[in-house]
């Protein structure tokens, strides 16, 4: 519930005291005033350790029963970012925001058990129920169990969509009950979905019209240009194709056919043989090969040897990652949403 700073260090008592300049940059970014608060943690015997006083540039820390130790210590100085204060935590909704489907992580417990061990909730069901001395299947979880519901969990077999429901693709793809509540004008582009339709329908799609610009349109944020500016090709690449720049014609683009390519330069949004339009960013369907290793949502992605193709990245070199699979693709070759977010 608050747009947060922070900063830390170690550092250490002379003669039971000490007095800490805080990282240079912590009093460009936070409240002076109000918010600031300390987190200190002996690193020796003391007697114990107290905050004479703080701001944004310096902590002053005492030992308690006027200690005289040298002890170290590692603190941590949290605030409020400046100028969002009063930032709406609660706000209309908008899209639905469900809990992601879980279905993946169920599947691999289920072949590997042994990994259960190693997430969150198994962790703290093992500190609870060692602190208070009962079997962990003693804990009452009917709160968070309600809370969850509550949210929702997607479920793919029974849920609409994702592209109806959270927003992800042409309006007009919406129910038109669903329509009317999507909000008039965006505070940001909304992700490419002109690809999405070139891959559904494998022709060229009608170019997007931007929104209408309102009061509620930031004015710090451009317009969504009417038309995506287009590339020249050396050869035909298909809708979805991975582009990287020909090495041997400059400024010509042409479909990958290495892997991790420091070349690429993003993603082709339809079928052409002369020139393309391109997506360097946003969420979008993208040509996947997971012949060379399964590709599963969160993975990054880079380049692959299958012309026009990603695949997954493994220990990934700069410039060379094309974003993050949004999708899953255990074998074979196929189309899957991807966050492109070159890097």
């Amino acid at each position: 519930d608050e747009v947060a700073t922070y900063t830390r260090g170690t550092a250490k008592l002379v003669n039971g005291e000490a007095h800490v300049n805080l990282g240079p940059t912590f009093k460009w970014v936070t409240n002076p005033d109000i918010g600031l608060t300390v987190h200190l943690t002996p690193k020796g015997d003391c007697n114990g350790l107290y905050v004479e006083s703080v701001s944004t540039t310096e902590i002053a820390v005492k030992e308690l029963n006027s200690g005289k130790s040298s002890t170290a210590f590692d603190y941590i100085v949290y605030g409020l970012r400046i100028g969002f204060e009063e930032s709406s935590i609660v706000q209309e909704k908008q899209i639905e925001s469900y809990i992601p489907s879980f279905k993946d992580h169920r599947e691999r417990y289920a072949k590997y058990p042994e990994l259960r061990a190693y997430n969150a909730l198994e962790r703290f069901k093992g500190m609870e129920s060692s602190l208070r001395g009962f079997s962990s299947a003693s804990l009452d979880f009917s709160r968070a169990k309600a809370l969850k519901d509550a949210i929702h969990e997607y479920d793919p077999a029974t849920d609409p969509p994702v592209d109806k429901l959270f927003g992800f693709g042409h309006e007009s793809n919406l129910p038109e009950s669903a329509q009317g509540s999507l909000p008039s004008a965006r505070s940001t582009p909304p992700p490419s979905s002109a690809l999405q339709a070139v891959m559904l329908q494998r022709e060229a799609p009608a170019v997007q019209e931007s929104p209408a610009l309102t009061d509620a349109t930031p004015t710090a944020q451009p317009p969504i240009p009417t038309a995506a500016p287009r590339f020249p090709l050396s050869e035909p690449v298909q809708g979805g194709d991975v582009l990287v720049m020909n090495p041997h014609q400059e400024g010509m683009l042409m479909a990958c056919h290495q892997a991790a390519d420091p070349m690429l330069v993003g993603v082709a949004m339809e079928a052409s043989s002369e020139d393309v339009p391109m997506t360097v960013n946003g969420i979008v369907f993208v040509n996947v090969d997971a012949s060379y290793a399964p590709v599963h949502r969160g993975d990054l992605l880079t380049t692959s040897p299958t012309p026009g193709h990603a695949m997954r990245a493994v220990n990934p070199t700069a410039g060379t990652i094309l974003g993050k699979a949004f999708g899953d693709l255990d074998s074979g070759t196929g189309l899957i949403q991807v966050l492109v977010m070159l890097r």
